[in-house]
């Protein structure tokens, strides 16, 4: 498989993602005072961060009631990753009310890789550099 990966341009980039949120104020504010993106949009089920050409909209999810957010969602089927240069970046994180799950850590290609779990439950990746 390594024999065929190839750099090539893409036709389609990665602009962001799309969070589906028991109470999206709450989580949407967790996002936005850990990662420092701004605020642009804020409607009655949605708000929306961005910085540079990426943006998180965290929106009210349909349907989940206040018991499912409750735990880690381990089989999520998938994970946010955010990179950061500060390290400070695991404190803000518990003191923002999230956890991180500082045994699974791991070192890939000579960064750091560790787990985190946001107020609702959801699994992100932090990379530290």
């Amino acid at each position: 498989l390594a024999e065929k990966i190839t750099r090539m341009a893409s036709p389609v980039v990665f602009r962001g993602a799309v969070l589906f949120a028991h109470d999206f104020v709450r989580l949407g504010a967790f996002y936005h005072d850990l990662l420092g993106w701004s605020l642009t949009e804020q409607g009655e089920d949605h708000l929306r961060l961005e910085f540079e050409d990426h943006e998180l909209v965290v929106h009210q999810a349909f349907g989940i009631e206040e018991t499912a957010s409750g735990g880690e969602r381990v089989e999520s089927a998938l994970k946010m990753v955010f990179v950061s240069r500060d390290d400070d970046v695991l404190s803000r994180i518990e003191k923002l009310g999230g956890s991180v799950l500082r045994d699974r850590a791991f070192v890939d290609r000579g960064v750091t890789h560790l787990d985190a779990v946001d107020l609702e439950g959801n699994i992100f990746q932090v990379v530290i550099q």
